[in-house]
C-alpha cells in the first residue's frame, strides 16, 4: 500500500518529504520512496528544544520584515554559491547560529554582503 502511493506520487510528479497531511513520506537510501501513518512523539518536548523552536520561528517572522534588497541579497548568496538551501533558511540559519564564521565564508565567495 505505500509503494503504491508513493509510486503514484512519483507518477503524478509529486516529491513529497516529511510529514504531510498526517502522513511521513521519506526516500531509502536506495531511491525508494515510502511513507507511512504519521506518529505523535512519545514524550513532550524539552523546555531547549521549545526555545530553540522559538527562536527559529522569531527568525522567520523577521525575514518576513526585511527590506527586500536584504532579501535579494540573501537570494543572490544562495544562488551564487549553489547552495542547497533556500534565501530564508539560510537568514535564518544566520540569525540561530551562534558561529558567524561560515556566514563570513559565503559573503567572500559569493561577492555578498549578508546583513
Amino acid at each position: 500500500m505505500a509503494t503504491l502511493g508513493a509510486n503514484l506520487a512519483r507518477i503524478l510528479g509529486i516529491n513529497v518529504s516529511g510529514d504531510v497531511a498526517g502522513y511521513t513520506f521519506y526516500r531509502t537510501r536506495r531511491g525508494r520512496r515510502v511513507f507511512y501513518p504519521a506518529s505523535p512523539p512519545r514524550v513532550p518536548a524539552s523546555r531547549r528544544q521549545i526555545a530553540q523552536r522559538n527562536r527559529w520561528r522569531a527568525a522567520a517572522m523577521a525575514w518576513r520584515h526585511l527590506p527586500e534588497a536584504t532579501k535579494e541579497q540573501y537570494r543572490l548568496a544562495c544562488q551564487r554559491g549553489h547552495l542547497r538551501c533556500t534565501a530564508p533558511g539560510l537568514w535564518i540559519a544566520a540569525n540561530t547560529t551562534h558561529d558567524p564564521t561560515w556566514l563570513t565564508t559565503i559573503e567572500r565567495n559569493t561577492n555578498t554582503t549578508l546583513a
